[in-house]
């Protein structure tokens, strides 16, 4: 494998950043890290996953249409945690009032490889016209909302790792699967069961499923959560505690995040789901009473084989 540096994209408050990806490889994943310097002000207020929110989606656009990967930049970084079962580098700004020129930094990875040894998933970016890291910037007060808090500079550093000799590998692009990450966002305005519809056509790994109440993480909004496929089997149920619970040791994490659990279809013996033939695939979250804002984000990872 090589790596190599793509470049910097500018932070641009509730602007749009584009970096174009070299098209001469096969592709394993991206490394991207925002940095950036900033001043506290009198009074702290600092978001939950600071500084994760500064970027507030992610996409790998290719031919200009395609959607491969598209998520937060928080969710990515969580979502990392419990894949590799470390935590992934952070900096947060600063926890006291009236610091100037401090710095803040977060790594995520966007890949494009499952590992997985019956199928090859690096992404064959020599068959696309063009393919684009798209970046959708936050603003200072996603990051600290509390009063005169301000980003100075900030910047996404981003680096690529590909097979730099996929003919000595053996690999070929209309052998390769590609792996596709969504994020949906619901709102949750009252109790009762939330359904989200799931997009159909791939063969669905995981799902991450990550609960908000009145503004941050909840343990306790939603109790349990159901995977239906074609509206009547069930391929999933279980409490949301309990889920979590599994979480710690399946991931082997040393603690894991509040409102957060892994819908694993790919791990411990079970079964990928593949929903190329299905009429319906939904996710049901039985919910309580929200305190305030509420909602519930999804990110799919689903796996587009190649075609026969």
């Amino acid at each position: 494998m090589h790596k190599r540096f793509l470049g910097s994209l500018s932070y641009s408050a509730n602007g749009k950043s584009t970096l174009e990806i070299p098209k001469d490889s096969f592709l394993k994943k991206l490394t991207c890290r925002i940095r950036g310097q900033c001043d506290s002000g009198s009074v702290v207020s600092r978001s939950e996953n600071n500084p994760t929110e500064l970027i507030k989606r992610m996409e790998i656009v290719a031919n200009g249409k395609d959607t491969i990967k598209s998520v937060s930049f928080a969710n990515s970084y969580i979502m990392d945690k419990y894949q590799s079962g470390t935590t992934p580098e952070k900096v947060q700004t600063p926890a006291s009032a009236s610091q100037s020129n401090q710095s803040f930094s977060a790594t995520t990875y966007i890949d494009f490889d499952l590992d997985r040894d019956e199928l090859d998933t690096l992404l064959p970016a020599q068959e696309l016209n063009t393919l684009q890291l798209v970046i959708t910037w936050g603003q200072a007060t996603d990051v600290d909302s509390g009063t005169g808090f301000n980003i100075d500079w900030a910047y996404l550093d981003v680096t690529v790792e590909e097979e730099g000799n996929p003919e000595e590998m053996g690999l070929e692009a209309q052998n390769m699967g590609v792996i596709k990450e969504f994020e949906i966002v619901q709102d949750v305005t009252a109790s009762g069961v939330q359904t989200i519809k799931l997009p159909l056509g791939n063969v669905y790994q995981k799902i991450f499923l990550k609960v908000v109440d009145n503004g941050v993480q909840s343990n306790t909004l939603c109790t349990d959560f159901e995977v239906l496929l074609n509206g009547l089997q069930t391929v999933r149920k279980e409490r949301f505690d309990m889920s979590r619970a599994d979480d710690k040791t399946e991931y082997g994490l040393e603690s894991v995040e509040n409102g957060v659990t892994m819908i694993d279809f790919d791990l411990g013996g079970s079964e990928p789901i593949d929903t190329g033939e299905a009429s319906s695939f939904e996710l049901k979250i039985n919910c309580g009473t929200p305190t305030g804002t509420a909602n519930i984000s999804v990110v799919t990872q689903e796996l587009i084989l190649p075609n026969e």
